[in-house]
């Protein structure tokens, strides 16, 4: 899937675009409503991948450093119900900008060589990098789900876009 670290970051400025549209689509009072009770919210979600973006960016680098100061901000995840669709689009984005500038940092050429991660167990850079889009892709399926409940048209998928840089899709 990551062909080239400059197609990686091609996919990953994809997924970021498609994300920022679908984020749009919401009013600062939709951002924290969810469907059913036990579901996450909007704003949830959306902080929820900034923290995954991070943490294993930070665990490919062994650096926390690369940790946005969102989670500084809102450690006890109550308070990111404040942020306004302005407020967490400026999070997203600049949380993207961190990760850009980390994974010019990560050596191409070990993406499959294993680590010991914070968590103690061994994995690669690569495993990390397919998690964080996964990740970025299911969630913010749940939003669309969430605005399609809303009455809101979510943006149309990238399909042409991610096809034209030879990732499969299916």
């Amino acid at each position: 899937m990551f062909k080239s670290k400059q197609s990686a970051i091609e996919l990953f400025k994809i997924q970021e675009n498609y994300t920022s549209a679908t984020l749009e689509r919401f009013s600062d009072s939709a951002l924290n409503k969810s469907p059913v009770d036990g579901f996450r919210s909007v704003v949830e979600l959306a902080v929820h991948c900034i923290f995954v973006r991070e943490s294993s960016l930070a665990s490919i680098l062994g650096d926390d450093s690369m940790i946005h100061d969102l989670k500084l901000r809102y450690p006890d995840g109550e308070s990111v119900k404040a942020l306004t669709v302005e407020g967490i689009l400026e999070s997203h984005k600049s949380s993207f900008g961190t990760f850009y500038i980390g994974l010019e940092r990560i050596d191409w050429n070990h993406l499959d060589i294993p680590f010991r991660t914070h968590f103690g167990n061994s994995s690669c850079a690569r495993n990390y990098l397919t998690l964080i889009l996964q990740e970025e892709i299911h969630h913010r399926g749940q939003m669309i789900l969430i605005s399609r409940l809303s009455g809101l048209i979510p943006p149309d998928a990238p399909y042409a876009e991610i096809a034209a840089l030879g990732v499969e899709q299916g």
